[in-house]
């Protein structure tokens, strides 16, 4: 029987999805072609090495939750709100929290550079509407600083040993800190 190559590689990264959710980047490629009913040469086809395919599978949530957050920021307009909403979402989730766990754990700097690229475009949009903050603030690397630094300590908090309410508090505590009020801080700058 012959399978169209979106249907292949939709099959590849439905069940990497599976086993990077349990197993981070310890996942088998040999495990996920047997769930995906292909073989083990067929993968290395469709992406380079594990790398790539744990990429893939995690750009469509990082995708997923810039546009939670934009959607949120468009709700009403405050960077502390939009942030608080996309986590309240990704604990609503547990897959895709899943997901950014092991990414976050086992793929550091993959991850970071992933959420580093999608949430940067989301902090510029948002301080997009912030007239006197985009003309006092010229860094044109701000929001990716800003960002960089927010997913650094992210690093920091220890997720795996709290219960989901510690953890939900503690990732919100970062976001008050870095996107609270990010509007005025600017206010008396020149």
């Amino acid at each position: 029987m012959q399978y169209l190559k979106s249907d292949v590689r939709d099959r590849i990264l439905a069940a990497a999805e599976q086993e990077f959710k349990i197993n981070g980047v310890g996942a088998s490629v040999r495990v996920i072609s047997e769930n995906a009913g292909i073989s083990l040469g067929n993968i290395y086809r469709y992406f380079s090495n594990k790398d790539a395919l744990f990429c893939a599978v995690l750009r469509p949530v990082v995708e997923e939750i810039s546009e939670q957050l934009l959607c949120s920021f468009a709700e009403k307009q405050d960077p502390q709100y939009a942030a608080e909403t996309v986590v309240d979402y990704l604990w609503q989730h547990p897959d895709k929290l899943a997901i950014i766990q092991q990414a976050s754990r086992f793929y550091v700097d993959g991850f970071n550079t992933i959420l580093t690229e999608e949430c940067s475009k989301v902090v510029e949009k948002a301080l997009a509407w912030y007239p006197d903050f985009t003309t006092k603030v010229k860094n044109p690397y701000f929001a990716t600083a800003v960002t960089a630094g927010f997913l650094q300590a992210l690093t920091f908090t220890k997720l795996s040993d709290t219960t989901p309410e510690e953890q939900k508090r503690n990732v919100k505590e970062l976001v008050v800190f870095f996107f609270g009020g990010l509007e005025n801080r600017f206010e008396n700058y020149k």
